[in-house]
């Protein structure tokens, strides 16, 4: 992608980005040119944590001399004494300052931030160029869920969430995962309610609004069209699902391939749905 932007004198400007934990290897071409004089832009990539740190640092670079009352230390015309604050360590990927930027780098997953820092120019308006090139390992690359297996026996619209679920889970989304799975075992549950002969009135409240998943559950137990171990696993699925819709709690990998999708897979064999 390209990424046109000016840095003035005294400023700096950041490009944050995100690598997934869909692919075991992340290689990212930073290609820069800037148009202008004076001295050198400096750039710095580092993980978000350390960017965070950074640009504190260059918001406020001195503190106050405190005595020992904790009182601010002035001098002879009143203002306060201060002192520079050491630039904080970050464990930069790369830290050089020059006006053509042409690196590539290999990183892990994880949060990062370019920074761009003309603070120390007082030349303004520096016009940039930044081409930013992507590539991962495409051998080691995630493989798709065995529960895309089932797509081609599914109903249309079960098979368009499974599918979805699978793309977020390829690249690396797991609580989009995990609300996709949610909706497509919802949708299921509703599907096998009315392939049983369940009148439709029956999934729709006095109020004329649908009946929630969990009434789904208990309807399709009643009906004994599920075992209270696969009520349980419904609900566990929901869980997953709500949560990576509305919770605070990143759904992980692990969470959809050894306890989500597992159980999918199960349920879809015990549903039996037609397509």
């Amino acid at each position: 992608m390209w990424w046109d932007c000016k840095v003035d004198s005294q400023s700096f400007r950041s490009l944050k980005f995100r690598i997934s934990e869909s692919k075991t290897e992340f290689k990212i071409h930073f290609d820069v040119n800037i148009n202008g004089n004076g001295l050198d832009i400096r750039f710095v990539l580092c993980t978000h944590e350390g960017f965070q740190k950074l640009t504190e640092w260059m918001e406020n670079r001195t503190k106050s001399v405190l005595d020992s009352d904790g009182q601010a230390v002035l001098d002879e015309v009143g203002l306060p004494v201060t002192v520079e604050i050491p630039e904080p360590e970050i464990g930069a990927v790369f830290d050089v300052k020059t006006n053509n930027l042409n690196r590539t780098v290999t990183l892990p997953p994880g949060d990062y931030a370019l920074l761009l820092d003309n603070t120390h120019s007082m030349v303004t308006g520096k016009n940039l160029d930044l081409h930013v090139t992507e590539t991962g390992d495409e051998e080691n690359a995630r493989k798709d869920l065995p529960v895309t297996q089932y797509l081609d026996g599914l109903p249309s619209g079960v098979a368009t969430c499974v599918n979805d679920a699978n793309d977020c889970y390829v690249a690396g989304h797991y609580n989009q995962c995990a609300v996709m799975l949610r909706k497509g075992l919802e949708l299921a549950t509703k599907i096998k309610l009315l392939q049983s002969g369940t009148p439709q009135e029956q999934l729709f409240d006095k109020a004329g609004n649908e009946i929630g998943f969990s009434s789904k559950i208990k309807l399709l137990k009643t009906k004994n069209l599920l075992t209270s171990k696969n009520s349980s696993d419904v609900e566990n699925i929901k869980w997953f699902g709500d949560t990576g819709a509305h919770g605070t709690m990143r759904v992980a990998e692990q969470d959809i391939r050894d306890n989500i999708e597992p159980k999918m897979r199960s349920l879809f064999e015990v549903l039996d749905l037609a397509a």
